[in-house]
């Protein structure tokens, strides 16, 4: 995971060779050690909300189906990390899985208050039970848990809550 320090060196090293290493005035720009901490925390703020959108639009785009109010109630969990991954997983604990039983691309269908969603298979003693055949290398079946928390989706809170009118 690269973080957003990292992120902010790389977007800096990208804008110095777009603008041939020249601040505004045409001045030399400063090399990322000599730029001081409030720059570099802009730098780094920027970073992190670029990260935020990207990660934000990959799971719109995981959605497959959403209601006429904009609540969504079906889709594919996406490979993410640092902050989106967090929040799916705290979805999913929130509505009483482990967020280890969940793989990534896992399938999901919200309806009737209900979230089924796909899970690995595993044997008494807790281990994934490879799968005989198909893509996925883990035998896969699907539970059924009442949706105590609604798909994380950019929409207010407000707009995802199970209670919202339909």
């Amino acid at each position: 995971m690269t973080d957003s320090v990292e992120l902010a060196q790389v977007a800096y090293q990208a804008y110095g060779e777009a603008v041939g290493f020249k601040n505004y005035r045409g001045d030399p720009m400063p090399v990322w050690d000599d730029l001081g901490d409030t720059i570099q925390q802009a730098w780094t703020g920027a970073a992190e909300a670029v990260r935020n959108r990207t990660e934000r639009d990959f799971l719109q785009s995981s959605i497959a189906r959403m209601d006429h109010s904009g609540v969504v109630t079906a889709g594919r969990l996406p490979a993410l990390s640092g902050p989106g991954q967090e929040m799916l997983c705290e979805w999913v604990r929130a509505n009483g899985l482990d967020p280890h039983d969940v793989p990534t691309g896992a399938g999901f269908e919200i309806d009737d208050g209900q979230l089924t969603i796909e899970v690995v298979v595993c044997d008494d003693d807790g281990n994934s039970v490879i799968a005989r055949s198909g893509f996925y290398g883990v035998e896969r079946t699907v539970r059924t848990v009442p949706l105590v928390e609604p798909f994380p989706f950019c929409h207010s809170p407000a707009d995802q809550r199970p209670d919202a009118a339909a």
